[in-house]
């Protein structure tokens, strides 16, 4: 799923949705938006508002607020290998999984322009029966081994339960941005081939995330880089290639 795009991006969410919430981004993702609504503008650009607005730093704080010896003495429990044990009677199972490609999301460029006259990006996001399903039976099978291991059972959130196409309007999108420029031999169906090289064009490649043809699952870092280093030895044995034959020909003549 697709974090927050820059300030100059445009934003649109097409798909059902439990309430009209307000549209709000927390630094941590991209809250989806309510039913088919467009932001020109990040809510969440100043700093000291991600800062203060982080529910569960706050939180933190304030415990440490409250009894800041508390610190000191798990210190002293830490080092005497005696950490402090909590024993709750229940905790909340945060689902993350891999969204199908999906054409409907899509970044293209909208009619609106940013103070230097270029095009601002224009981001279209759509989940689909198949991406609440992956998320329902993913607790499913979760809370089957839990029963099955006899650690508790798993209660499905009521959204997750529904036969509609609903959310839940604290769901939120990652950091990682893929997907948008995808690798695949038919230019049909991508945009670049399997060497990075963008269809019809000779000296367009691109190196990143967006050439995914499927998400996968976090961190995509190390395939990033892997595609990064494997498209630099491509150029460089390109480049040697052409010199050679330019020295050869210049030889001959």
């Amino acid at each position: 799923m697709t974090r927050k795009m820059a300030k100059s991006a445009s934003r649109e969410w097409s798909g059902p949705r439990p309430t009209p919430e307000a549209v709000q981004t927390p630094p941590y993702g991209f809250r989806v938006p309510q039913q088919n609504a467009s932001v020109q503008a990040d809510p969440w650009s100043s700093g000291a508002k991600r800062y203060y607005d982080n529910k569960w730093l706050t939180q933190r704080l304030g415990a440490i607020m409250r009894d800041p010896l508390s610190i000191v003495t798990n210190l002293v429990r830490h080092a005497a290998g005696k950490p402090k044990r909590f024993k709750p009677d229940s905790v909340v199972l945060e689902i993350r999984t891999e969204q199908e490609p999906n054409p409907e999301s899509r970044v293209t460029l909208s009619n609106e322009k940013d103070p230097f006259g270029q095009r601002r990006a224009h981001l279209h996001w759509t989940l689909s029966e198949r991406d609440k399903r992956t998320m329902r039976v993913a607790a499913e099978v979760f809370g089957a081994e839990l029963r099955r291991l006899n650690l508790g059972a798993l209660n499905l959130a009521d959204w997750l339960l529904s036969s509609e196409l609903v959310f839940p309007p604290d769901m939120v999108g990652g950091h990682h941005h893929m997907g948008t420029t995808r690798m695949s031999a038919d230019r049909r169906m991508g945009v670049v081939d399997a060497d990075c090289k963008a269809h019809g064009l000779d000296n367009l490649y691109i190196a990143g995330t967006s050439v995914f043809s499927t998400a996968g699952y976090v961190n995509p870092t190390g395939t990033l880089l892997a595609l990064a280093f494997r498209l630099a030895e491509h150029l460089e044995a390109k480049h040697e290639r052409t010199s050679s034959a330019r020295s050869l020909g210049a030889f001959v003549a």
